[in-house]
């Protein structure tokens, strides 16, 4: 439920970009922190709504969920067109992978890269403890890239 401080911390995070400089740092605080309670709210709400859906989609197209497999069927239900898709999620087990790797290049002396796709990469915790001759070797294979920004605002209590 929208409270009466979310509806005026949404009237005062909509207002134009010049106004929002004449809110007091204590507004500020005060908007952002209400903000994240109500995305808190939504974010509660899209998971409940994505269970709803799911379970009154499953039922409705109980019959027929064991015949797409993976990949999309499109079905009739009651003069309803269904179209039921099914994604898959795979995942490699990283040590076997390793040993296959092995294998293709010493037994079957041919290059893994033409069977698999072979990713190297360093733990930013290695490099960081790595010395700097050694980082100097792989500076030029390393890329950064800005991740995501995270501002977080606390009210002191003695303020």
């Amino acid at each position: 439920m929208v409270t009466e401080d979310d509806m005026n911390a949404l009237v005062m995070l909509t207002k134009p970009p010049d106004d929002m400089q004449d809110l007091t740092p204590d507004q500020l605080v005060t908007a952002a922190a209400q903000l994240g309670v109500i995305e808190g709210r939504v974010k509660m709400a899209k998971s409940q709504l994505a269970a709803m859906r799911e379970r009154v989609f499953s039922a409705l197209v109980s019959d027929h969920i064991d015949q797409v497999g993976y990949g999309s069927r499109t079905s009739e239900v009651d003069g309803f067109k269904i179209k039921i898709s099914r994604t898959k999620s795979v995942s490699w087990d990283a040590d076997k992978m390793r040993a296959i790797e092995t294998a293709i290049r010493e037994v079957w002396k041919k290059r893994p890269e033409d069977y698999m796709d072979v990713t190297r990469k360093i733990s930013e915790k290695s490099w960081n403890a790595w010395p700097s001759d050694l980082q100097y070797t792989f500076a030029e294979a390393r890329t950064v890239k800005d991740g995501a920004l995270t501002i977080t605002l606390e009210k002191q209590d003695n303020v």
